[in-house]
C-alpha cells in the first residue's frame, strides 16, 4: 500500500466518523517472536540486535511522524492527540489510562509548546511520567 493510498483511506474513514488510532512500527515484539530467518535461526545476539536497530524506526520518533500524518490526513491536532491517547486506550479497553482524570494511571508528557496549535510541539519532550513516576 502506498502512502497516498493510506492517506486517502485515513481521510475517508475520519470523514465517515470511524475512530482513527495512531500507530507505530517501532515494536520489538514483532521481531522477537518472528519465525526464521529473524527468530530462532539468529544465533549471534549482536548480529540480531544490529538487524533490529537497522530494521525498525527509532522508538518515539515514528509516533510523532504518525501524529503529523494524521493531521495531514484531515484530523485536527486535538483529534490526532486523542488518536494516540484516549481513543487508543478506549479501543483496547485500557480503562485505567488515556486521559488526565483523577484515579487514572498518570502517564504524562510535558512538551515545549502547544501541540493543540502545532503538532510538531509534541516532538519537543521535556519530561515524561509513567504510572505517576518521572522517568
Amino acid at each position: 500500500m502506498s502512502y497516498s493510498h493510506a492517506h486517502d483511506i485515513t481521510r475517508s474513514m475520519h470523514a465517515a466518523g470511524f475512530p482513527v488510532l495512531a500507530g507505530t512500527d517501532a515494536y520489538l515484539g514483532s521481531f522477537t517472536r518472528a519465525s526464521p530467518p529473524y527468530g530462532e535461526s539468529m544465533h549471534d545476539e549482536d548480529a540480531y540486535i544490529g538487524l533490529l536497530e537497522r530494521a525498525m524506526p527509532p522508538y518515539g520518533e515514528s509516533m510523532h511522524d504518525e501524529l503529523a500524518l494524521l493531521v495531514d490526513a484531515g484530523l485536527s491536532t486535538a483529534e490526532a492527540l486523542r488518536a494516540a491517547t484516549s481513543t487508543a486506550a478506549h479501543a483496547f479497553s485500557l480503562d485505567d489510562r488515556g486521559a488526565i482524570t483523577p484515579g487514572l494511571r498518570a502517564d504524562l508528557v510535558l512538551v515545549d509548546g502547544d501541540p493543540l496549535t502545532d503538532i510538531a510541539a509534541a516532538r519537543r519532550v521535556l519530561r515524561v511520567w509513567c504510572g505517576g513516576i518521572e522517568v
